[in-house]
């Protein structure tokens, strides 16, 4: 696509440069708080298996001493900390999605405003050519995107 476009108008490689540019940059800045609240939430995760699997299992001694209330309180501690990490992970998430958006934003605007700059000085079917493929393109480039940050992310926890 990105070729499509520097054939028909030269001018846009600054802004195909300049938006991977962006997209790297968001990337590395958004992944890395990513993979951190992910591992947090997996090191969470582990008492609160193991809390339940004791409670189950001493569910008759628990209730026999009046201690269930004890491990109530520690359960809800560490559940509340695993949601505030899966609430960070989609927090971060969601900063990286909407950041890719507006750069594909960006070079949409950028790609219709240097298809009417050049109106009168290169053909209209190539103008409504380079149009359509960012229409076409633009939308799953940012999906594909947000896609590989999480496979990225998700690589960390298994």
């Amino acid at each position: 696509m990105a070729v499509t476009l520097g054939v028909i108008n030269p001018w846009l490689f600054i802004a195909v440069g300049l938006a991977l540019a962006l997209m790297i940059y968001i990337l590395n800045k958004g992944t890395r708080p990513m993979q951190d609240s992910q591992r947090l939430d997996g090191v969470l995760r582990g008492p609160i298996h193991t809390t339940f699997s004791m409670v189950i299992q001493g569910l008759v001694t628990l209730r026999a001493f009046d201690k269930l209330d004890y491990f109530k309180q520690d359960f809800n501690n560490t559940v509340e900390k695993c949601a505030n990490a899966t609430f960070c992970f989609s927090l971060t998430n969601r900063w990286v999605g909407l950041r890719l958006d507006l750069v594909c934003v960006m070079f949409t605007i950028a790609t219709t405003a240097v298809a009417f700059l050049q109106k009168g000085h290169v053909d209209d079917e190539l103008l409504i050519l380079s149009l359509q493929s960012i229409t076409d393109v633009i939308g799953f480039f940012s999906i594909s995107l947000r896609m590989y940050a999480e496979f990225d992310n998700f690589m960390t926890s298994s």
